[in-house]
């Protein structure tokens, strides 16, 4: 009876052969320097035979897997070395049956463990040709038989695989954001009230919160646009919260509270106000990526939420204006945005950015004044 291999045990073993033969991002496979040179380093005593078409009258080509060795009809190899797509697919077939260990000489069969390997060594040899990693930025199938040189019809079977595939893919997505998202709701209801208690112990009378779950359909986009392999890990921003406060050193006084009272992901948070160049204006904000921290673990109303992350981004008013302002300008101009209004924006940003200092200034000289 044969084993049953998964078409992503398949998937897995094609890209394990590629790798240990060093040519794991190839796009179209040199069939022959793996048949003639790399192959033997992988199957002990490894053999690619050609023999007259009439020694093989019922198959092109043949793996004997106790003996590792194929054999192949004169006129395959001829279109191997031509690159015909149906003799790739052939080698690539008998790779298959060797791959999966295969028991004896492998060839077109009837019985039913035959039938089952020799379905097994096409899917192999899809998945060697084509991996599913680089083949699934393709969109045409045109292109993809001409990139990995495949023939028309396996090209349109591997991208119906594909487009199964991704919609596989959306739909756990999916059904994992709509999970998630109900416990960001409820993240979202602890957090907010953190934060607006933090503002208020450090003295800041003077602020706006803005918060939002992202809606599912923009999570989506920017997993798809970021190309994000862990969604889990890599979307920090489900919770987004936005304070708006008067000048730069409230500013500087909340970012502080806010490191005290979450656990911040340095690595994923940036501080925008000091990333700039000394020639540099535009978009200033500080962006703090958190969570509530192993500490609060023990707390009922934070259980099953301590590890996931929110995002805090820290602005003054002035910063907000000209946030908002660029944002809409850039999202109008679908296409690169004119120069004159990028110059224009620009030279707002410098007499937001002076504006901000002189608020600072102000506020520091009043206090100075106090009695």
């Amino acid at each position: 009876m044969a084993r049953f291999i998964s078409q992503e045990e398949s998937e897995a073993a094609a890209l394990d052969l590629r790798t240990k033969l060093g040519i794991r991002d190839t796009l179209a496979l040199d069939l022959m320097e793996i048949l003639e040179f790399k192959l033997q380093f992988i199957y002990v005593g490894f053999k690619y035979i050609i023999v007259p078409d009439e020694e093989l009258p019922t198959a092109e080509a043949e793996a004997d897997c106790s003996k590792n060795i194929i054999r192949a009809r004169q006129s395959v190899d001829a279109d191997l070395r031509n690159s015909v797509g149906r003799a790739r697919m052939t080698i690539a077939h008998e790779i298959g049956h060797l791959a999966h260990s295969h028991l004896g000489v492998q060839q077109r069969s009837v019985t039913a463990v035959a039938k089952a390997e020799e379905f097994q060594a096409k899917h192999f040899a899809a998945c060697f040709l084509m991996p599913m990693h680089i083949v699934e930025t393709f969109k045409s199938v045109a292109k993809i038989a001409a990139t990995f040189q495949v023939s028309t019809e396996a090209a349109k079977i591997r991208h119906k695989e594909v487009v199964r595939r991704r919609r596989v893919k959306r739909k756990l997505l999916q059904e994992w954001l709509e999970n998630e998202l109900q416990k960001y709701k409820r993240l979202e209801n602890a957090v907010v009230p953190l934060v607006e208690q933090a503002l208020i112990g450090v003295g800041i009378s003077h602020f706006k919160i803005e918060h939002r779950i992202k809606p599912p359909d923009k999570a989506l986009e920017k997993i798809k646009r970021k190309k994000y392999t862990d969604p889990a890990s890599q979307l920090t921003d489900l919770l987004g919260i936005r304070l708006v406060l008067i000048s730069k050193a409230a500013v500087e006084q909340v970012r502080e509270a806010i490191k005290a009272l979450f656990a911040v992901d340095y690595a994923n948070s940036c501080d925008k106000t000091s990333d700039r160049r000394v020639d540099q204006v535009g978009y200033r904000s500080v962006h703090l990526v958190c969570a509530l921290g192993t500490l609060r673990d023990t707390l009922p109303e934070y259980r099953h939420l301590t590890d996931l992350k929110f995002e805090i981004q820290i602005r003054t008013i002035l910063e907000h204006i000209w946030a908002d302002a660029s944002h809409n300008t850039a999202y109008k101009f679908e296409a690169e945005v004119p120069t004159e209004l990028v110059r224009r924006l620009n030279l707002w940003a410098a007499q937001l950015e002076l504006f901000d200092a002189d608020i600072k200034e102000l506020e520091e000289r009043l206090k100075r004044r106090k009695p």
